[in-house]
């Protein structure tokens, strides 16, 4: 690829992005006791630390940054530190975040109301430790400073991206694909379970559909994602719409969650064309095949990921006056 064409890909790319930045914090509830709880990690200690209160007060905040990092990653995919979410999914994603940031805030408020009263209790329960947690408790403003719940989004103009800072993110957006397979592979790792029976329907309609949504939003990012759009509709459309999957069926999803579950495996361009360019009755056995070959050395053509976290610097730079910030 030509530079000026690599230079107008990338473009093409981020004129179809809004750029998310998640900064939702947590407080860790514990204090340093170099010579005690070294080692040890249990109800009143973590290496090193000293619990001051229950732990399970403290789960509502990183409760509230996975919501809020699966709403991302439900349409989007990382990027640049942050993540890249296709511009009509914009408000969409806007109205979830809201939502997840007004529970924080309101969760936050309720634990700060009460931090004195569950400092006291913890105390009171751990009576060897009493006098220390309370000499030790946490102080009132500082929790608040620490506790915050910050969503951005930045839209980027592809016209104002000077010769360099195109170079600057080339990279970025060519690991878009491998970022992508790789999140399809957690969620299938997360929630796959071969069995065949009724709860394969529920895989069906539920992780199934939420990859292909993830896909086809992002499929304008390389032909390798939209031809995995291609893949899941060829083989969802040979299952049954209505009770359970079994026999040839499960096979045949087994066969297509395998491959979802291996990033090169997917975006490997033979494995994926001799599966999409079949007719949809031997879709499922090609899948089934395919899948237990080993990867063909087309393979090693697949790009290395690369960090899915940057600095911060060069976002800020590319955004700067380009086209306006969102924040709540």
């Amino acid at each position: 690829m030509s530079q000026n064409s690599a230079a107008d890909a990338v473009k093409s790319v981020i004129g179809k992005i809004v750029l998310m930045h998640l900064d939702i914090s947590s407080f860790h509830g514990t204090t340093r006791t170099p010579f005690e709880g070294v080692g040890e990690k249990n109800e009143l200690y973590t290496p090193g630390a000293l619990r001051l209160l229950d732990p399970k007060k403290l789960k509502w905040a990183p409760t509230r940054r996975a919501q809020a990092v699966r709403a991302c990653l439900s349409v989007g995919t990382r990027f640049l530190g942050g993540y890249a979410i296709p511009e009509e999914k914009f408000k969409t994603l806007q109205a979830e975040l809201k939502v997840v940031s007004d529970g924080y805030y309101k969760e936050r408020q309720e634990f700060l109301d009460n931090l004195g009263t569950s400092v006291t209790d913890w105390a009171n329960a751990h009576e060897d430790k009493k006098e220390e947690i309370l000499r030790k408790r946490p102080d009132h403003a500082y929790v608040s400073r620490q506790l915050r719940c910050n969503v951005s989004a930045f839209r980027v103009s592809p016209e104002e991206l000077e010769h360099g800072l195109v170079d600057g993110i080339e990279s970025e957006v060519g690991s878009m694909s491998w970022n992508i397979a790789c999140e399809v592979a957690q969620e299938v790792k997360d929630g796959w379970r071969p069995t065949g029976d009724a709860s394969s329907q529920r895989i069906r309609t539920g992780l199934l559909r939420r990859i292909a949504v993830k896909a086809e939003g992002l499929s304008f990012i390389s032909p390798k994602i939209e031809r995995i759009c291609t893949l899941i509709k060829q083989i969802d459309d040979t299952l049954p719409k209505e009770g359970p999957i079994i026999g040839r069926d499960f096979l045949a999803l087994e066969g297509l969650m395998r491959l979802l579950g291996d990033p090169r495996k997917l975006l490997a361009d033979v494995r994926l064309q001799v599966i999409v360019d079949d007719t949809p009755q031997l879709v499922s056995q090609k899948a089934l095949e395919i899948i237990s070959e080993p990867a063909p050395e087309a393979t090693a053509t697949v790009a290395s990921p690369a960090p899915q976290q940057a600095p911060e610097e060069p976002a800020e730079a590319v955004t700067e006056g380009s086209g306006g910030a969102y924040s709540w």
